[in-house]
């Protein structure tokens, strides 16, 4: 949430909310569509929307949710889209326009990018009785954008001069669109199987994308010029989030570990381990103080920033040494 107290995971008929600090469930909410009250949905995404009163959901059927977090009710069900919403993204509210109305983009497998505006539902809502909440929060349509493939990753820049958005699709391709227009602005090249994860830099210098190849890539945004390809992690890239007002970055990856990356030296800071299988998401606090990461063990893990010194060189040695370890570890194996 926008003040780090609250954190969301979504799963197969349920989404939980958790308070960050004490580490407890504040609350389950079952994940119905009201066009179907014994069928559940399967989440696959969401984000806060800004208040924190409310999430929004993306399932693997194509339905957008709204869910009440005090009353644990889903109070707005629409069906967006004909495939799944791999990827749901809120436009950062912009502090100098109060009248800026919210605005959330998804990206699906049935080639659809779409837009929408955050309304509050009238008393003279047509809908079904049971469907209808005055007063509470609803999604209406507004753009579309149709891709050549199924879309992967959508994310908004943080710009209020000119707001960007980035789609990356299952063909290989990241393109940047203006949001005001979505005139087309630049069609970034590289990943040799799909970026599953993009993000930009809050300055909106740059945009880093982590993909499939296992390889993440350092984009300017001037020019669409890569900076920089870096590799480290084992298998593919799932998530990738900046810390706000730097160039560093967080990745996970579905070999289990996440990494912390220097988007400006180009250089790898932290390894961190721990879970037992493939990590699907990562979320960070504003103030960079905490990240959280979610897992197929079924663990959200809190990683927490300390005041201890990190010296690259020695993370590089302690790296080396745990691989060697797993080689010498695996050839014992093999002789026995």
């Amino acid at each position: 949430s926008s003040d780090d107290v609250l954190a969301c995971t979504v799963s197969k008929n349920i989404a939980k909310v958790w308070n960050v600090k004490s580490r407890s469930c504040l609350r389950s909410l079952p994940l119905t569509s009201v066009s179907s009250k014994k069928q559940g949905s399967y989440g696959l995404c969401s984000v806060f929307l800004p208040g924190d009163t409310h999430v929004v959901i993306g399932t693997r059927e194509g339905y957008l949710l709204i869910v009440d977090i005090a009353s644990g009710d889903v109070v707005f069900t629409e069906k967006a889209h004909d495939k799944e919403i791999w990827s749901i993204d809120v436009k950062k509210p912009s502090s100098f326009n109060e009248d800026e109305s919210i605005a959330i983009v998804t990206g699906s497998a049935d080639k659809m990018v779409k837009f929408w505006e955050v309304e509050s539902q009238g008393d003279d809502s047509d809908e079904e009785e049971e469907s209808s909440h005055p007063g509470q929060p609803m999604l209406v349509h507004t753009r579309s954008l149709e891709s050549n493939d199924d879309v992967v990753a959508v994310r908004y820049s943080y710009s209020h001069e000119k707001r960007m958005v980035f789609v990356s699709t299952l063909d290989c391709q990241i393109k940047v669109f203006f949001d005001d227009s979505l005139k087309f602005f630049l069609s970034l090249y590289g990943h040799t199987l799909p970026a599953l994860a993009l993000d930009a830099s809050d300055d909106d210098a740059i945009l880093a994308s982590g993909g499939a190849d296992k390889s993440i890539k350092i984009w300017g945004l001037d020019f669409g010029d890569t900076h920089r390809t870096l590799y480290g992690h084992r298998d593919s890239i799932t998530d990738l989030k900046f810390v706000k007002k730097t160039h560093n970055f967080f990745t996970s990856s579905k070999d289990g570990s996440i990494r912390y990356w220097d988007g400006d030296r180009f250089e790898q800071i932290l390894l961190l381990s721990g879970h037992m299988s493939e990590i699907n998401c990562l979320a960070i606090s504003k103030t960079g103080a905490y990240i959280l990461s979610g897992s197929m063990d079924r663990q959200v893990r809190v990683w927490e920033r300390t005041r201890d010194m990190v010296f690259l060189e020695e993370e590089k040695e302690r790296e080396l040494e745990e691989m060697f370890d797993k080689v010498d570890n695996n050839g014992d194996e093999d002789g026995t």
